[in-house]
């Protein structure tokens, strides 16, 4: 049984640039410092990185055999050591126990074994869960959503202007819409399959630019719960936020890149 992940050096080169904008500083949990390194069932090896506010995955193109499994790796320590390495080269990770990880790669022709400290797998936060399915995105999208959320409020207490707003009201046209109060960028060139409008916070993964420019490109809304009062005897309820997944390179040519947040005017989790 293969209990190990094999990762090619230039897809680890391509992924870590975007996974840094997004993973956290916080000392408190060093856990967002770090980078989940998994494998599916159907042996898809995936990045993924969260800052407790969205999170962010690189989906490598290749899928490998071997059972399903994770990994924590050290954002920094992966940055470091995919700095020394060819592109066209490999670097495995191997599970030594519940703290540590092997590295092993190759430089000048020389074979290097590493172990180097790891977090525990399962003190990553759970993915949510995001069941609809996506929605064709039209050429241009990306650079249009960069640009509106260039127009978007810093203000933490206007939440609702700290993003990029999908405006579906209008049947004939839909707007994406960003603002501050004092500038604003719409573009109306878009045709969006949404029920509702919804807003897409503001991340600096989104500032990413190979994010939404490969296509294909999709957008998922898994829509929230609002919270509900007690009322005949039933307890109260809280509310449950929904969520946005954006993604692309889906096809079958490219790596696919991926981000889940909560749409603005509901808690972020994670």
């Amino acid at each position: 049984m293969n209990k190990e992940i094999a990762i090619p050096v230039c897809d680890l080169k391509a992924a870590l640039p975007g996974l840094s904008k997004i993973v956290g500083r916080s000392r408190t949990l060093p856990v967002l410092q770090s980078v989940c390194v998994s494998r599916d069932a159907k042996g898809k090896v995936s990045l993924m990185a969260t800052d407790l506010d969205a999170f962010a995955a690189y989906t490598v193109k290749e899928p490998q055999s071997g059972p399903a499994m994770e990994i924590l790796m050290p954002l920094d320590q992966l940055t470091k050591t995919a700095k020394g390495l060819k592109s066209e080269g490999t670097i495995t990770l191997i599970p030594d126990d519940k703290e540590k990880v092997k590295l092993w790669y190759s430089i000048g022709g020389n074979q290097v074994r590493q172990t180097v400290n790891a977090l525990s797998a399962n003190e990553f936060p759970p993915v949510p869960k995001v069941n609809q399915p996506p929605l064709p995105l039209e050429p241009g999208f990306g650079l249009a959503l960069r640009q509106a959320l260039q127009c978007c409020s810093e203000d933490s207490t206007r939440r609702i202007l700290n993003g990029a707003c999908l405006d579906v009201r209008d049947k004939k046209l839909h707007y994406l819409v960003g603002t501050n109060g004092r500038c604003l960028f719409s573009a109306n060139s878009f045709c969006f399959d949404l029920k509702k409008s919804v807003v897409i916070p503001d991340s600096k993964f989104l500032e990413w630019p190979d994010l939404l420019d490969e296509e294909p490109a999709a957008l998922s809304v898994e829509p929230g719960e609002e919270a509900q009062k007690a009322k005949d005897g039933k307890p109260a309820q809280e509310g449950k936020p929904g969520w946005i997944k954006l993604e692309s390179g889906a096809g079958p040519s490219s790596p696919r890149k991926s981000m889940a947040s909560s749409p603005t005017g509901n808690r972020w989790f994670p």
